[in-house]
């Protein structure tokens, strides 16, 4: 493992460097100049504290007799326990690890052949035990009068070590490259499963609503209801796999807007109404009234969280009741923090499977998916999203009796809405002829979009919001419809054959011959990861409308846009 503590190998070389020079002046001292045995055993012993002390090995090689005489130290770097009294320099070659013995040879000789004073290298040894250390060799030429080299003196270390910690560090490096790229190819892998899966749904959703909306029997009404229910509960384990993928590639959004703490849990009550009235359970809900009316936050993901929790307590509840308590545990000056408890009269959580509860892909037991559906994904998101508003999850449970999941969660507080801003956001009421009665008109829309099922879904929807709708399949036809007719808006998806969405809107923005180059795009798209509605902004689309489109969003987002551009006089 690597160390926690960062080595400063530069200075750590330079230091010996330094160091070695006093160490080889020292120990040319003792082989070359006239002492007295007192003196020489003195700078011997000198010699050899220093070599301890920095752990390296001294050598001297004499060129014209080819041999080398190292220090006790430095025939321990070769792994010889005994001192060699001296070294035949194809001994040395031959202990260095072979695939290195190449660059040694040629360093060398380049180093006799040139006018260096000194030189450093790294090579392998091979020991006895046929282990392997790395040695740094740092050498001085000396020179005869005449200016020929004459020896080589240097200093050896060991620098395994070294190399271990750099190896290791290179081997994380790509173990963690290995692990960002596996990670990037599922949450890539997911995001483009999504996108296929969402498409073919938004025809189903779509068709469905408009069989619903066609006069069927009673029989065949309840035949086109099973059909949505059943689209529903796909749609929900689709989005569980996009916000599991989102969360690991750390992609999730939240928004920060002021919303109602009661529309919310109302919005997540109806969410779960059907279920609760097909098993006849009880539904009650108390919200503490000192709670702020109006709050900050992100409403969606408060609401998917309250979501997950009822359909869950409606799944596992077969009779008696489900309730929803809100309470307040801290308010501040600027900010709120509140609990909320789901309690069900349900089957309740053995003790085996409360340890696994909240992992991503696990259930109560392997019955569970079989017997109740969903993905083993939900609680796992829920205790992230929750996390991301800074609260925390858990449960209560007894077997047989029910279960009780509660979570906290912070907001900033902020001042409710007035009622003329209420009446603003409120959505156009629809007539039963469905035109819209908003006053921003009928309008001209070109749809493109490929698959023709969701060509029918789109056109319908659009017709029944009161406008006229066009319609082409791909990039390119988007262009020619441009320079043919005027049109208010464009519906753009974003995956076509010939030329895609993105193209096409960056080819209309960088026109300078289209009648109106800037004219309204939204994205109808079924890709819906992070930095997706960054994307089609980014090249000129005005806003973004995710499938399975739902009619009030889409009614909603038109009327946003459409509200800000007049009426074109045809």
């Amino acid at each position: 493992m690597i160390s926690d503590h960062y080595i400063d190998y530069g200075t750590l070389f330079q230091v010996l460097s330094t160091l070695s020079l006093f160490l080889i002046l020292l120990w040319r001292d003792s082989r070359e100049q006239s002492q007295n045995d007192e003196e020489l055993e003195s700078t011997r012993f000198s010699l050899e504290m220093a070599e301890d002390a920095v752990q390296v090995g001294i050598w001297n090689f004499d060129i014209n007799n080819r041999i080398v005489i190292g220090t006790h130290f430095h025939d321990q770097l070769y792994g010889v326990k005994e001192k060699v009294e001296f070294w035949e320099l194809n001994s040395i070659i031959n202990a260095i690890h072979p695939d290195d013995r190449e660059v040694f040879i040629a360093r060398t000789q380049e180093a006799l052949a040139g006018t260096t004073l000194s030189y450093a290298m790294e090579y392998r040894v091979v020991w006895p035990d046929s282990s392997i250390h790395w040695h740094s060799v740092m050498v001085r030429l000396k020179r005869d009068e005449f200016g020929h080299i004459t020896h080589h003196r240097g200093i050896t270390y060991d620098s395994t070590s070294v190399h271990d910690v750099k190896k290791e560090r290179e081997q994380l490096e790509i173990r963690e490259k290995a692990a960002m790229e596996s990670l990037r190819l599922k949450s890539e892998f997911l995001a483009n499963m999504s996108h296929e899966i969402r498409t073919p749904i938004n025809g189903v959703m779509g068709m469905t609503n408009i069989l619903l909306d066609s006069g069927l029997s009673l029989e065949q009404q309840e035949y086109a209801h099973a059909i949505k229910r059943s689209g529903q509960s796909l749609l929900v384990v689709i989005n569980d796999i996009l916000d599991f993928s989102k969360i690991e590639a750390n992609k999730l959004d939240f928004e920060e807007i002021p919303f109602s703490l009661g529309q919310t849990m109302d919005d997540a009550r109806v969410s779960v109404r059907y279920e609760a009235e097909k098993k006849n359970l009880l539904y009650k809900c108390e919200i503490d009234p000192s709670i702020p009316l109006s709050i900050m936050g992100d409403p969606g993901r408060l609401q998917q969280v309250l979501t997950n929790l009822l359909s869950n307590a409606m799944k596992f509840t077969a009779e008696g009741q489900v309730s929803v308590r809100v309470s307040k545990i801290l308010e501040e000056a600027d900010s709120v923090k509140i609990r909320i408890e789901v309690q069900d009269t349900g089957v309740g959580i053995s003790e085996e499977a409360r340890a696994r509860l909240f992992q991503p892909f696990q259930q109560a037991d392997n019955s569970t998916t079989r017997k109740y559906g969903g993905s083993g994904l939900g609680l796992s998101i829920c205790r992230h999203l929750v996390e991301r508003m800074n609260g925390e999850m858990g449960f209560e449970s007894v077997v047989g009796e029910g279960s009780t999941f509660w979570f906290t969660a912070s907001f900033q507080k902020t001042q409710p809405k007035t009622e003329a801003e209420l009446a603003e956001e409120s959505l156009p009421t629809v007539n039963d002829n469905g035109l819209s009665v908003a006053t921003i008109g009928r309008r001209h829309i070109l749809i493109a979009e490929d698959i023709p099922v969701n060509q029918i879904v789109a056109i319908r929807m659009i017709e029944k919001l009161g406008h006229v709708a066009h319609v082409v399949g791909n990039g390119q036809e988007v262009l020619n419809a441009l320079y043919q007719a005027d049109y208010d808006l464009i519906l753009m998806d974003c995956h076509m054959p010939e030329m895609d969405g993105y193209e096409a809107t960056s080819a209309i923005r960088r026109s300078t011959t289209l009648p109106n180059p800037n004219i309204l795009i939204l994205a109808m798209t079924a890709n819906a990861m992070k930095g997706d509605k960054e994307r089609c902004i980014e090249v000129g689309m005005n806003d973004y409308i995710s499938k399975p489109i739902e009619s009030k969003s889409l009614q909603r987002t038109l009327n946003k846009w459409l509200s800000t551009v007049p009426m074109i006089d045809r």
